[in-house]
């Protein structure tokens, strides 16, 4: 009787592969479809610094060899090392095309192995209405939606984290193997090289080997060699590149508040990132789980039984990994749902596999059912759906087609992304309007400034008096705001001079005043204007 139930739990079309892994393409080409952005869209790149430097960092690679960003026509190191950018996004404009759109390709891709993970983990758990329930667990997360759809390594990193806990579910239910050891300390390695936080991992496989009590010297060295040597890679280029090996790009962009701690890490900060993961969908995933998990131990059977090793280590490895990460970012100075993803993908896999237990075998028919029309809603979904435009890349594109070449083009736009998509290849000069634009506002300090005086008294003191005084550099030496009478100097030796007003705010109504008492705007297309003496 207790083989027929265990054989019901798991699935009694086991001798049918393609039966059991129908229900996984399917889920695989929801995800597809539903988190697609066509790279046209995906080039609007509107997080800057960091999709900005994602994308336009390794294109600078491919074509000068140099891992730079090109600011005002100086070549600087990106904020984020080039481990992400190189081994994600490269190999998209080797393959197809050096569009910077191309950059979300992997992103995708990341997405939807995130997904097939998913899967794979809530199947070990409830055979495969866990492994549905758990997938659509993890797509119906908004911030996974969102950040799938962003040049940025959020999605990336959850996509290996969850890779990571399928991995440990099969070391830790045959041990021995150093060679998956092996493997497991190269996705650590290469989820440490996306985002250091995610060395969390480690921990994982860490009590396991020890727990194990086999081949334990072995088997470290297999887990840390790669890690290891992930580590010193980042020592080495921190080192050749900022000077020191714990010196990075942080430090080097926004040495307020990254060169002082206690401007990073406070008790204070608690309250507004208690906020931003009350408005995720974590604490709901929390009580479905709970509450799930509440049910099924008032219904003790053989299904649940069958459940509860794979449950156990499913749960300890999302502990493990991302209890110290929430607690890295509760006093962390910026708040922001997606550093908590990974915590969130955790917990979505793991209620849903709870609730696929709680629903029975019986729904599995149903479940197989739902998933052809869900493709089919995600599809009409999508073609009724417009793409978000990328007014960004339309500004830019603008300028490169409406101006000369030698024009001066002043914008509210980040110049490293105006400066590629409006003036790479051409000796047109990008000047933000003010320093509040991105990297305009930035100090840089190539060498640590030991007690700034007066010191910084916020995290966002980024042009901190004291910074100045000792020695720290501008980002961006020629804005429009600072500028006014060489830019008329300018205009009177012939330069031409446009203003790109589409991403002028309330902020720049002051500058914006200023220009007009100087010269004639005279439109050339939506958002663009000649600028003429008065």
């Amino acid at each position: 009787m207790e083989n027929s139930q265990a054989a019901a739990i798991t699935g009694s079309t086991a001798a049918r592969p393609g039966y059991e892994r129908w229900p996984l393409i399917v889920l695989l080409l929801i995800t597809a479809v539903w988190l697609y952005r066509t790279p046209y869209s995906a080039s609007d790149l509107p997080i800057p610094p960091d999709s900005v430097e994602y994308a336009l960092a390794p294109l600078q690679l491919l074509e000068t060899g140099r891992y730079e960003i090109v600011v005002q026509g100086r070549g600087l190191p990106p904020r984020y090392p080039p481990w992400f950018p190189v081994m994600a996004i490269l190999p998209a404009y080797v393959l197809l095309d050096h569009e910077p759109g191309n950059a979300i390709l992997p992103i995708t891709c990341f997405a939807v192995a995130g997904v097939g993970f998913a899967w794979a983990i809530g199947r070990r758990i409830a055979s495969i209405p866990g492994g549905i329930l758990a997938a659509l667990a993890l797509l119906a997360v908004p911030s996974y939606s969102i950040w799938a759809r962003q040049v940025m390594t959020d999605v990336p990193c959850t996509a290996l984290m969850l890779a990571g806990c399928l991995l440990y579910l099969r070391i830790v239910s045959r041990p021995g193997s150093i060679w998956f050891d092996f493997f497991a300390g190269m996705l650590v390695a290469v989820a440490m090289l996306f985002r250091p936080l995610l060395a969390a991992m480690l921990l994982a496989f860490a009590v396991a080997i020890l727990r194990s009590r086999r081949k334990l010297f072995v088997r470290a060295v297999a887990l840390m060699l790669p890690i290891a040597s992930a580590a010193v890679a980042t020592f080495i280029y921190n080192r050749a590149t900022f000077g020191s090996p714990l010196r990075n790009g942080y430090h080097f962009w926004t040495p307020v508040p990254s060169d002082y701690p206690a401007l990073i890490f406070s008790l204070q900060y608690v309250r507004s990132n208690i906020h931003a993961i009350a408005a995720t969908v974590l604490p709901a995933l929390f009580v479905i789980a709970i509450v799930a998990w509440l049910l099924l131990r008032r219904r003790r059977d053989v299904a649940v039984d069958a459940a509860y090793q794979p449950l156990a280590q499913t749960v300890t490895f999302v502990l493990f990994t991302t209890v110290s990460i929430l607690l890295f970012h509760l006093l962390y100075f910026f708040p922001g749902d997606r550093f908590h993803l990974p915590m969130m993908a955790g917990t979505a896999v793991i209620a849903g596999s709870l609730v696929a237990l709680l629903l029975g075998p019986r729904w599995s028919s149903t479940l197989k059912l739902l998933l052809p029309a869900l493709l089919l809603l995600a599809t009409v979904m999508r073609i009724i759906t417009p793409e978000p435009a990328p007014n960004r890349r339309l500004a830019a594109e603008r300028v490169r087609l409406l101006t000369p070449e030698n024009a001066m083009v002043i914008s509210a736009i980040d110049p490293v992304y105006l400066g590629w998509f409006a003036a790479h290849g051409s000796p047109r000069q990008i000047v933000p309007v003010s320093r509040r634009v991105e990297y305009a506002s930035k100090l840089i300090a190539p060498k640590k400034i030991v007690n700034p005086e007066p010191p910084p008294l916020r995290w966002s003191d980024h042009r901190a008096v004291g910074l100045i005084r000792g020695g720290a550099q501008e980002a961006v030496p020629f804005v429009a705001s600072e500028q006014m009478d060489a830019l008329t100097a300018d205009a009177a030796r012939g330069t031409p001079l446009f203003l790109e007003a589409m991403f002028l705010g309330p902020a720049d109504a002051e500058v914006l005043a200023r220009i007009q008492q100087r010269f004639a705007l005279i439109p050339r297309a939506p958002g663009l204007y000649e600028m003429r003496l008065l």
